[in-house]
């Protein structure tokens, strides 16, 4: 992938890999915890404590779990650019 794009006159997909794949391992990291706080949050005895009135409580719900959504959507996206990267590396020679 990198020799197709050097010979189009393109340059490295990925100027400093390094920091990229620090990055975004930072981003998942920072998903899985946020999709644990948003797991406790959801919990019914959290839920019903601090919304003793259901509507409230079911809205409150829908929103979180849209707002998990896009945390696992962020995450999808980070474990993706890691994979491309790691395509994008020629091949270690196995002799």
């Amino acid at each position: 992938m990198i020799a197709e794009r050097e010979a189009r006159g393109r340059g490295a997909l990925f100027l400093k890999p390094a920091s990229m794949v620090k990055v975004v391992n930072g981003n998942i990291a920072q998903c899985l915890r946020i999709k644990d706080a948003i797991r406790i949050a959801l919990k019914t005895d959290n839920l019903e404590t601090h919304f003793p009135d259901m509507t409230e409580r079911e809205s409150f719900k829908a929103e979180l779990v849209r707002f998990r959504k896009a945390v696992a959507t962020s995450e999808y996206l980070a474990n993706n650019i890691l994979s491309a990267m790691e395509q994008s590396l020629p091949p270690k020679k196995t002799c």
